[in-house]
């Protein structure tokens, strides 16, 4: 009886020791709420990778990819519900990614990626435009609650940006703080994935109207105001109109989002003028890239006059890039504008620079 005893408390030490070992190998190399590999797994695959690539000389590339603002649905939510967010995530990542691929959750809310055989490019951009518009465009519903996620990544190439693990996934880390801070780059994934969004802003109905009043500081009375253009997104970020107007400038888009503009405004002052509001003058900011005869003719001029709402409202601003580009034209347009009623106004912008004398 004590020998079998002592063979029966031997054998259950040894479970539990196999058990805890388990147990430690798994937190090393998994992750424990995602189950995707950990940082200490993925950071040797990379290098691993990186020999691989230097006998075959095949390219591959790592991607950081950080989740906008989930902090914020951990404070509202709890960690719980975060956990379970990350999970969907987790699932939505795996399931673009390849069998020769990997994937990692790094940090709280940062995953990475190592795409062996992809390169720089068009692409990987289209690639990576696919896998942003997979995570945000469908909502993930956990507990019966709606959550849009939005991310950011960086990217970094081997062997361009760096000659062993450690550098590029630091190189792929920087690049994502790069894109953090300074917003889509001219040619990277996440312009494809805005482009495809600022399609569907005007149908959607994302974009917000705000005005910014004009006080006269003797007697405090509002004696005009200014029309600002803002893109909320549904998982709450705001897009800059920095960003945004240029785009819709350089993609053909910028046409359509001023009439939404113009019938939005329009749309607010009869409003205002039904709460028997004060009548002020609303200023409008026209992109030079509309200020034409045809644009104005064809679209502007007939909502305006067609609208009800007395031209004197409605101040009609451009910036200085209009003057430059086409100074008698602008002149000219601007004069048929006046005759029609509407109050113009010209954005001077002035820079400030040191001249160095000797």
């Amino acid at each position: 009886m004590g020998m079998s005893a002592a063979k029966v408390f031997d054998r259950s030490n040894l479970t539990r020791a196999v058990r805890a070992e388990e147990k430690l190998l798994h937190t090393a190399y998994l992750d424990p709420v995602t189950s995707l590999y950990s940082r200490r797994l993925i950071s040797t695959i990379v290098e691993e990778q990186v020999t691989r690539s230097q006998q075959t000389g095949r390219p591959f590339v790592v991607v950081d990819l950080d989740l906008d603002h989930f902090r914020r649905i951990n404070t509202a939510f709890g960690a719980a519900f975060g956990d379970a967010v990350l999970r969907g995530v987790a699932e939505r990542l795996s399931g673009l990614v390849g069998d020769a691929d990997s994937l990692a959750r790094v940090a709280p809310d940062e995953f990475l990626l190592v795409l062996p055989g992809r390169k720089r490019g068009a692409a990987l951009d289209r690639w990576l435009a696919t896998l942003l518009r997979t995570l945000t465009e469908q909502s993930l519903i956990i507990d019966d609650q709606e959550i849009f996620v939005s991310a950011r990544i960086g990217v970094a190439a081997f062997p361009d940006d760096g000659g062993n693990g450690a550098d590029l996934i630091a190189r792929a880390g920087r690049n994502l703080m790069r894109s953090k801070s300074d917003g889509p780059t001219t040619d990277g994934p996440e312009l494809f994935l805005l482009e495809t969004a600022l399609h569907r802003a005007l149908d959607r109905d994302e974009f917000r109207l705000c005005y910014q009043p004009q006080i006269d500081l003797g007697s405090g009375r509002v004696v005009a105001a200014e029309s600002l253009l803002r893109w909320p997104r549904p998982d709450l970020s705001m897009i800059s109109p920095a960003i945004f107007i240029p785009l819709a400038e350089t993609t053909g888009l910028i046409g359509p989002v001023s009439v939404w503009v113009v019938n939005r405004l329009l749309a607010d002052l009869r409003d205002w003028a039904r709460m028997d509001l004060r009548e002020v003058p609303v200023g409008l900011n026209l992109s030079a890239r509309l200020f034409s005869d045809s644009w104005l003719d064809r679209a502007l001029l007939p909502i305006l006059e067609g609208s009800g709402i007395s031209p004197h409202r409605v101040k009609l601003e451009l910036t200085e890039t209009a003057l430059l580009e086409d100074a008698d034209r602008t002149y000219r347009i601007m004069e048929k504008m006046r005759d029609r009623g509407f109050t113009l106004a010209v954005q001077v912008f002035f820079c400030k620079f040191a001249q160095k004398t000797t």
